[in-house]
């Protein structure tokens, strides 16, 4: 897939930590075309980035929640049919169900792979009231909690079958610079596209480059993307190109982004063509006091009456933090009503300290000496540590009972390279890559 969209805006959702097949699709015809299970997944996905936007600005949650299963129907509002079930089981308590969407109109430029320990997804059968696994997965982590691959079985005849797998690459900041797609030929993985990302100086990610059946070298360059970002960091304008078969680029799309009280409200979508945008999509957003999202409403441009059509709605409804249900759109005249399901998992400090920003560590990259401050909810006995790319421990320090941490570090005696520093209590540990460069 290029990054670009023709007469409506393309995407491409990569769900399930990234290694479930891509479903492409436009989103005026979307519905039409996904599986039902894909429906699901696409509707999991939102719930995913909604939830996940609300644990980030939660400053005193100690405890996560992650999606465990989905019971669905479809309603025209008279007769009611109910969706095979989903259930999903994890290995271990790196975090919560992840979505990744690349190039949707609304969350392209805020990609990330944090840690996941799915394990499998399964369905309910109700012909014979039994659970199958519809795909397993399995994930593998460098010595700093980064994910460096993702692979996926699927169920093909009653067997799990190889299916797709993501190659990932950092750079010394941490922040993924490149995703390689893989699928499975029968006789091995070939790389099917690749991904390049580059960051602008507060770390956002502002530019995306798509490469095509990269089988060797770099592939072939087929597009990509830039973001534009105002004063709060918040992305206002993505400007999409394809390259011509003269190798010149040519732009091909935009989405214009507009806020509301600090809340994403509208993206507009755009093609350009013979030197005009042309207005094709827009989704309308609407959020509570709390900040948390209440509706998606899509519309389409109907260039015959040149006006706006409604192409449906998700209404979002939060219990406890977190959302409890979704209304989606199913087919023409039918809605997919869905019941979400939670498991609790102990956040710890590394996930409940550190998207509060109370964890802080300069400078870094370091080069003889690097601060770390942090703010505990309440005091207890801390342990500092510091380990290099293969585990081993190379400093140590315990400094008793804290709730205010400020300690500085000698690095004079440690040589260039990655570390993981943790801040160890009894409630959990909390982790900060540092680059030291001498």
């Amino acid at each position: 897939m290029s990054v670009n969209f023709s007469s409506k805006l393309q995407m491409k959702c990569m769900a399930l930590a990234g290694v479930l097949a891509a479903v492409s699709a436009t989103p005026a015809m979307a519905q039409s075309a996904l599986t039902p299970h894909q429906k699901k997944l696409v509707m999991l996905q939102k719930v995913n980035s909604l939830n996940a936007s609300m644990m980030r600005s939660a400053k005193t949650a100690s405890v996560g929640y992650r999606v465990i299963g989905t019971k669905s129907i479809v309603t025209d509002g008279i007769y009611i049919e109910p969706l095979d079930s989903m259930r999903f089981t994890y290995s271990g308590s790196r975090g919560d169900l992840n979505f990744m969407m690349l190039l949707d109109i609304d969350e392209s430029a805020y990609l990330t792979v944090p840690g996941c320990d799915l394990s499998q997804s399964f369905e309910y059968d109700d012909t014979n009231g039994s659970w199958s696994v519809v795909e397993d997965y399995t994930q593998t982590y460098d010595a700093l909690s980064n994910t460096l691959t993702s692979t996926s079985r699927a169920e093909d005849a009653g067997t799990l079958e190889n299916d797709s797998k993501r190659l990932y690459t950092y750079n010394s900041q941490q922040r993924m610079t490149d995703m390689a797609d893989q699928v499975w030929t029968g006789v091995g993985w070939q790389t099917d596209s690749r991904y390049e990302f580059k960051y602008n100086a507060a770390g956002k990610n502002d530019t995306i480059r798509n490469y095509i059946l990269g089988t060797a070298g770099m592939g072939d360059y087929r597009g990509g993307a830039y973001y534009e970002f105002n004063a709060s960091n918040q992305k206002i304008k993505r400007t999409d190109y394809e390259i011509d078969n003269n190798g010149v680029k040519q732009l091909s799309a935009r989405v214009t982004y507009t806020y509301t009280n600090g809340d994403l409200s509208e993206a507009l979508a755009e093609g350009y063509s013979n030197g005009n945008w042309i207005p094709q999509e827009k989704n309308i957003y609407t959020n509570n006091a709390s900040h948390q999202r209440i509706t998606d409403k899509f519309q389409y441009w109907d260039s015959f009456s040149g006006s706006w059509k409604d192409d449906g709605e998700l209404t979002y409804v939060w219990a406890n933090g977190r959302i409890d249900s979704v209304k989606s759109p199913f087919t023409q005249g039918a809605d997919m009503l869905s019941k979400i399901y939670y498991e609790s998992f102990t956040l710890g400090l590394t996930q409940q300290q550190l998207t509060n920003a109370e964890v802080k560590v300069y400078p870094n990259p370091a080069q003889n000496n690097v601060t770390i401050q942090a703010k505990l909810q309440s005091a207890e006995n801390v342990t500092l540590s510091l380990y290099n790319v293969t585990g081993v421990k190379v400093w140590s320090k315990e400094l008793g009972s804290q709730q205010n941490i400020r300690e500085q570090i000698d690095l004079s005696g440690l040589s260039n390279g990655l570390y993981q520093l943790q801040i160890a209590t009894p409630s959990g540990v909390s982790s900060q890559k540092v680059s030291v460069i001498k």
